[in-house]
């Protein structure tokens, strides 16, 4: 059986890219021996989840040897020195023009990557004008296949929820102005996202009416609970929870960042606000009965 390295450097307590590797080590391993491979961690249970699929390991002076590495993140510890492998690819998460706009942030190409795979196709469109590389595919992020369908509740309430990092990108600004414009409407607003960080701190006390729940480790089953997920960030790569709260049909309002437009179709599966909100109003709720995301295997058994 081909053996598969996955690697991520640091394992925050939620996140696209922990999401991401959970998703292709639990769906994958049915077709490959897998290795997690980690640095730093600050989630023991996520890596006591992933273990039921893998083997992992942290990553250490030690070698170990694979046909394949998967370097989910462009961030982090180097591991080419502790992992040898017959094809090295990189994941593209993010949009890097806007982080290289916004954060400085360029992109260093590990000495032995010989591959690209973007998330989305803003995604690769950006990646290859930030960079002088080319990606080989575009596979959209793997989704959890066991998700429950659970009947939707109905209530006079708007009921909204965002499932996400709290951190400046993800437009906790635009969210303060939101809560403002909602002035008046019988809503009730979570949020489920770490709140012992620094930045968190800082923003939870501005709101009046958003609860903050903290963390949670079964973000679909809370999101079919809702009218909608809202999600106002500066930028997204491809949104992990947009694509889930679509795949357990519950609408979305985004902000008008690119790759918006590659999942939300306006008055059909969500809204999509400009980033000023000036086109703000009460959302009228929506029914989605299907899903159309494509989260297939045998995309990444062509390029592994």
């Amino acid at each position: 059986m081909k053996k598969i390295i996955i690697y991520l450097s640091r394992v925050n307590k939620i996140g696209g890219v922990e999401t991401f590797a959970f998703n292709f080590c639990k769906r994958m391993s049915k077709h490959y021996d897998i290795t997690f491979v980690y640095d730093q961690c600050s989630s023991l249970d996520y890596l006591i989840k992933i273990s039921e699929f893998v083997s992992v390991h942290v990553l250490d002076n030690y070698q170990l040897e694979c046909d394949t590495l998967l370097l989910t993140s462009a961030w982090g510890k180097n591991p080419e020195k502790q992992i040898k492998s017959d094809k090295q690819i990189q994941m593209v998460h993010a949009d890097y023009l806007a982080y290289m706009e916004d954060w400085h942030f360029t992109y260093k190409k590990y000495d032995k990557t010989n591959h690209h795979i973007a998330v989305g196709h803003h995604v690769a469109k950006q990646f290859e004008i930030a960079t002088p590389y080319k990606t080989d595919a575009v596979i959209h992020n793997l989704l959890n296949e066991d998700v429950k369908l659970i009947p939707k509740t109905k209530s006079k309430q708007l009921r909204l929820v965002t499932v996400s990092r709290i951190s400046t990108e993800k437009g906790f600004d635009r969210m303060l102005k939101m809560e403002s414009l909602l002035s008046g409407v019988d809503f009730i607003w979570d949020v489920y996202g770490d709140t012992s960080t620094a930045c968190a701190k800082s923003v939870i006390p501005k709101f009046s009416k958003v609860n903050f729940k903290g963390i949670t480790d079964k973000p679909q089953e809370i999101m079919q609970q809702y009218d909608f997920v809202v999600q106002l960030s500066d930028t997204e790569g491809f949104p992990y929870s947009i694509y889930e709260a679509l795949q357990v049909h519950t609408p979305c309002i985004v902000t008008d960042f690119p790759s918006a437009h590659e999942l939300i179709k306006n008055n059909v599966n969500g809204y999509i606000l400009d980033m000023n909100l000036d086109n703000f109003v009460v959302p009228n709720k929506i029914t989605l009965n299907s899903f159309h995301g494509k989260s297939d295997e045998r995309d990444w058994i062509k390029v592994l």
